[in-house]
């Protein structure tokens, strides 16, 4: 990665240093957490900007070469985004485990990431005697097609399924599996059963498509290749498409599904939001008030939030906190919610929850700095955005709220200091400097 983009300067880091024993002595944290690096990157991380994220656990394993928790997290960043790594995702994961030995979740994904660059024996090593029947079918498939079978056969079980956190990816590979082994029937069964918990997926229609037209019902074939062409399509991660283009396709889709789970509602609803169609979005709030995923109703009250629609974002926050009362981004969006709404004594008691759960989430610290100063405590709020600052660097809105605070208070060199901090180059820092004449 360039150092020069994605570091901070020898005065920021120097700066990053003393700021760092201030939020500590503020969030009352262990002291061996007066070093941010691992808490920038855990931020980064959680915002899912993996480059900064890698940098920051790198930096951190400098001068802590034996903390587990960033060799785990450095892995997992190489492993994501579109900048990753799978060589070095697998050497930093193989670094982690040989400190945390029995951490099945990432032997699991140590064994995925070896299967993606081809290497079975490898993949094998890394599962040893873990029961994940499904992966196993996956790594014996080239070798050992009817124990693959068997191992497919126990990942479907009911008590199997049950434990399962994501039915439509075991659905979905099992189908696979099946299509590798020539079984089309138990294909196409498996890969219905996907589509009845996730049908937005244009490879799992592709598959389908291939398994019907083996089968000869070319009719169903070309219709599920249509609904492929149309998903195909939609955005995915990373890749842009207005709103309106977004929901134009969803709407061309909802006719032809078989079935319509929780997934289309929440994305629906989202594409309504975006596209600023309050009124069509009211008759899915009661099926979206019965999904059980905390983390999508999460998703859509933040999209209802940034909408303006703040009795929909509620009433999305609490039923967020119903299904995980202790879920820290729920808390603290509905924390900013309330803040929004003048509702300062709930801001308060949420950002207090949250920040027991989490004290260094910079989102949080960037709250309790806006709640500050809605309530005239400037001292506060210096420290919190500052701290909100520090712990993600790059975020031009957390700098320009700070800025905002020393220049109310004529502290222009300062501003001009922050400003300059800047660890990458910034058009809104640049367009904040020409507004104040900086």
């Amino acid at each position: 990665m360039y150092r020069f983009a994605c570091s901070p300067p020898p005065l920021y880091r120097l700066l990053g240093l003393l700021l760092g024993l201030l939020a500590l002595l503020s969030c009352n944290a262990p002291q061996e957490a007066a070093d941010l690096d691992y808490h920038r990157g855990r931020n980064a991380f959680s915002m899912a900007r993996y480059d900064w994220a890698r940098f920051y656990f790198e930096a951190d394993l400098e001068r802590h070469p034996n903390r587990p928790e960033s060799w785990r997290d450095l892995g997992l960043g190489w492993l994501s985004g579109y900048e990753g790594s799978l060589t070095r995702g697998i050497d930093a994961l193989e670094r982690y485990l040989a400190l945390v030995p029995d951490d099945p979740e990432i032997r699991q994904r140590l064994a995925r990431a070896h299967l993606q660059i081809g290497d079975t024996e490898a993949a094998q090593r890394a599962l040893g005697d873990l029961g994940a029947p499904l992966l196993r079918a996956r790594i014996l498939l080239p070798s050992s097609p009817e124990q693959a079978r068997e191992a497919i056969l126990q990942a479907l079980t009911p008590q199997a399924l049950a434990e399962t956190p994501d039915d439509f990816e075991t659905h979905l590979r099992a189908a696979e599996i099946f299509e590798n082994l020539g079984q089309n029937e138990e294909a196409l069964a498996q890969a219905q059963r996907a589509a009845a918990v996730d049908p937005l997926s244009a490879e799992l229609f592709y598959l389908q498509a291939r398994v019907l037209r083996r089968l000869g019902r070319v009719a169903e074939a070309n219709e599920a290749l249509a609904l492929y062409e149309i998903l195909r399509q939609l955005p995915a991660p990373g890749v842009t498409a207005t709103p309106r283009q977004e929901l134009a396709l969803l709407r061309q889709l909802e006719p032809r599904l078989p079935s319509k789970p929780p997934v289309f509602h929440r994305r629906l609803a989202r594409l309504l939001l975006e596209n600023g169609d309050f009124g069509a979005l009211a008759p899915l709030i009661p099926a979206i008030a019965e999904d059980t995923n905390a983390d999508a109703i999460l998703v859509l009250a933040q999209t209802a939030h940034t909408q303006g629609q703040t009795t929909t974002a509620r009433t999305l926050y609490e039923r967020a906190l119903v299904l995980e009362p202790d879920h820290p981004k729920a808390l603290a969006q509905k924390a900013l919610l309330a803040y929004e709404t003048h509702a300062y004594e709930e801001a308060e008691q949420l950002l207090n929850r949250a920040m027991a759960l989490d004290p260094w989430s910079a989102p949080l610290h960037h709250t309790n700095g806006l709640l500050a100063l809605a309530r005239d405590d400037q001292e506060t709020a210096a420290v919190s955005l500052r701290t909100a600052v520090d712990l993600v660097p790059w975020l031009a809105r957390y700098r320009l709220t700070l800025a905002d605070v020393l220049l109310s208070q004529g502290e222009r060199a300062a501003v001009e200091r922050l400003l300059g901090e800047t660890p990458a180059e910034d058009p809104e820092i640049d367009r904040y400097r020409e507004k104040h004449a900086l």
